[in-house]
């Protein structure tokens, strides 16, 4: 081993679910005919649970759900090799654009495209779905390394073609383009499908979570609005420590935090959020970013964004967003608890 790699120590902890549901141990109750479904099950390399109010029973809400799920997985999925984001990102798409447009896949890929596109040009870049080399350069993505990255190796990563300009044409297999990974926005993605799904079978109050990310519609079993936790932005902080309690009510929640993966580099710390502006992590007080918006999606996007802008980029980006709040996590040493709750509105 060279002393370059002796002066590195990685630390990659599994993914962390920020952002947890205040649940009642009831089983909930019967309204006009309707039950309260619960259901639980694994996609995109998480969990997801899901509240209803529905006629349904369990197998049929499973099944939309599962169906669903299927689905988004087959656009979005960088682990599945067939899936059409694989696909795109190898040019081996054997279908022309007219044929394309009947793929349900193709569709799912088509829409986050352009919410991500819309996010991009909103945050100048700091959301940024063909970073996937840097995250791999530094070793966040699905290719693990434990060397420092030369500025070199930085530059080279970075010189890509910036995602604005990228579109979907008619000849896909032949335009040039960086590989797209929309891990950043596919979990709030698929909350927002699923919970049109289940509400065109006539869900009158529910919620959907997958990995953390949440989105609710009408009230809870207790007739209440939902509560949701978002947790202590501290290694070794248990499921249930919460920073702070907010109640929704047909809307949206996603988190992004940094204090669960990162690095040392000759005594300093690396985060996981890479700031695809610069090639190189950030670095500032910020420990973890919610936002609560409309679509989860959105949401999802905006909470990575928020990480790498801070506060006060932030602030910049909600002035110019419709019905967006964020609950900011900052380091704070003068404090007991070690931080403070920044609270951001959209105008």
């Amino acid at each position: 081993m060279t002393n370059r790699l002796k002066n590195i120590q990685v630390a990659v902890l599994l993914p962390a679910t920020f952002l947890f549901l205040l649940f009642s141990s009831g089983c909930g109750s019967k309204q006009s005919g309707e039950e309260w479904v619960y259901l639980e099950g694994a996609t995109m390399g998480t969990s997801y649970h899901i509240k209803m109010l529905t006629n349904l029973n369990e197998e049929e809400a499973k099944h939309v759900v599962d169906s669903t799920l299927i689905e988004v997985n087959r656009a979005l999925s960088t682990y599945d090799t067939t899936s059409f984001i694989s696909l795109f990102n190898r040019k081996e798409i054997p279908l022309n654009l007219d044929s394309l447009m009947v793929s349900s896949a193709f569709q799912h890929f088509v829409k986050v495209w352009t919410k991500s596109v819309g996010v991009y040009l909103q945050t100048n870049g700091a959301f940024d779905p063909t970073a996937s080399e840097l995250f791999n350069l530094w070793g966040f993505g699905e290719e693990k390394r434990q060397n420092f990255p030369s500025q070199h190796e930085v530059d080279a990563a970075r010189n890509r073609i910036p995602f604005r300009y990228l579109s979907l044409s008619s000849d896909l297999n032949e335009i040039e383009y960086p590989p797209v990974n929309f891990n950043a926005v596919a979990k709030g993605y698929g909350v927002d499908v699923v919970m049109e799904a289940l509400v065109a079978t006539g869900m009158t109050h529910g919620m959907v979570e997958i990995g953390g990310e949440v989105s609710v519609k009408g009230l809870n079993p207790q007739h209440q609005a939902w509560k949701i936790g978002i947790n202590r932005p501290f290694e070794g902080a248990s499921v249930d420590d919460y920073a702070v309690v907010k109640e929704l009510t047909n809307s949206a929640m996603a988190t992004s935090g940094n204090y669960r993966q990162f690095f040392y580099h000759d005594g300093q710390k690396y985060s996981h959020t890479i700031d695809p502006r610069t090639g190189y992590p950030v670095q500032n007080e910020v420990l973890s970013t919610t936002i609560v918006a409309n679509e989860c999606a959105i949401a999802d996007a905006l909470a990575t964004a928020g990480m790498v802008v801070g506060v006060e980029g932030l602030r910049t980006i909600l002035r110019e967003s419709v019905g967006v709040k964020a609950i900011l996590i900052v380091v704070d040493d003068a404090l007991p608890e070690g931080y403070r709750i920044v609270e951001l509105t959209s105008p």
